[in-house]
C-alpha cells in the first residue's frame, strides 16, 4: 500500500515504469506533456494537456507494464488524499495467473485508456469519437511488439491493419514507383547504348529518384496503416520498420 497527500506527483512523465497502482481512497488527475511524449527537446515551452481523471475501483500504470516500455508516459498527480495498492513489475504476471478473465479485463480496460490517451492529445482519429466508440475500439484493439529493425510491411504489401506507436519509433519511407517517373520505355536499357559513359549516369540518375522518396519518423501516439485499410485495394504506401 501506498498513500499520496493532495498534490503529490504519483510518478511524473519519463521516470522509470516500475509499478501498476488501483485507487483504494481518492482520486487522481492524469497529463501528458505531448512534446516531450514526441521527441521534443523542450524549445517553446512544453504543451500539457489534461487527460482523464482516475477514481476509487480504477487503475493506472498497466500499459507501460503490458508493452514492456521502461518510462512513463504520462504525469499523475493526487487530486486528495489517496490510498492505493501497488503491485511491482516483477510481481505483476503473478498477480495476473490468479485468474484468467483477470488479464483480458485488464487488457481492455487498459487499451481503453490509451485510446482515451490520444484522444485528449488531438489525435485526429481518435478525437471525434464517443467514450461508447472509444470501448468498442478498444475490445477490437490487441497489442503487436516489433524488436529494432523489423519490418512491420513493405511499400506494395496488401493492407492488413492499422496502428498506433505507443512506445518507440516506427521509420517510415516510401520510394517512387518506376511508373510515376514516365513512360517504361523511357528508362534506358543498358544493351540498347554504347558504354560510352552516357548510359551510366542517366541509370544512376533513375535509380537515385528511385531511391530517394520521403522518409520520417512516427513517434507515440502517430498512427499509420490507415490508407490502406480505408482503401483495401490500394497497396501499402511506404515501407514501416
Amino acid at each position: 500500500y501506498r498513500h499520496y497527500p493532495s498534490g503529490k506527483d504519483v510518478f511524473k512523465q519519463g521516470d522509470i515504469a516500475e509499478y501498476f497502482y488501483i485507487i483504494l481512497k481518492g482520486q487522481v488527475n492524469i497529463t501528458i506533456d505531448v512534446k516531450k511524449l514526441r521527441g521534443g527537446d523542450g524549445d517553446g515551452g512544453s504543451e500539457v494537456v489534461q487527460s482523464v481523471t482516475r477514481g476509487v475501483g480504477d487503475s493506472f500504470g498497466v500499459a507501460a507494464l503490458v508493452y514492456n516500455a521502461a518510462e512513463r508516459k504520462y504525469s499523475t498527480t493526487a487530486l486528495e488524499r489517496t490510498l492505493c495498492l501497488i503491485i511491482s513489475r516483477e510481481n505483476f504476471g503473478k498477480f495476473l495467473g490468479q485468474k484468467p478473465s483477470l488479464e483480458d479485463t485488464l487488457m481492455k480496460g487498459t487499451k481503453s485508456f490509451l485510446l482515451q490517451r490520444y484522444a485528449a492529445m488531438n489525435v485526429p482519429i481518435f478525437a471525434e469519437l464517443s467514450q461508447e466508440s472509444l470501448m468498442e475500439a478498444a475490445s477490437l484493439a490487441k497489442f503487436k511488439k516489433f524488436n529494432q529493425g523489423d519490418v512491420v510491411y513493405r511499400q506494395g504489401d496488401p493492407p492488413s491493419a492499422f496502428y498506433v506507436v505507443l512506445d518507440g519509433e516506427v521509420t517510415m519511407t516510401s520510394v517512387p514507383d518506376a511508373k510515376d517517373l514516365g513512360e517504361e520505355s523511357s528508362i534506358p536499357n543498358s544493351s540498347s547504348r554504347n558504354n560510352d559513359g552516357s548510359l551510366v549516369k542517366e541509370t544512376n540518375s533513375i535509380a537515385a529518384h528511385l531511391s530517394g522518396g520521403s522518409t520520417r519518423t512516427l513517434t507515440v501516439g502517430m498512427h499509420f496503416g490507415e490508407v490502406g485499410v480505408l482503401l483495401p485495394s490500394t497497396s501499402c504506401i511506404a515501407t514501416c520498420e
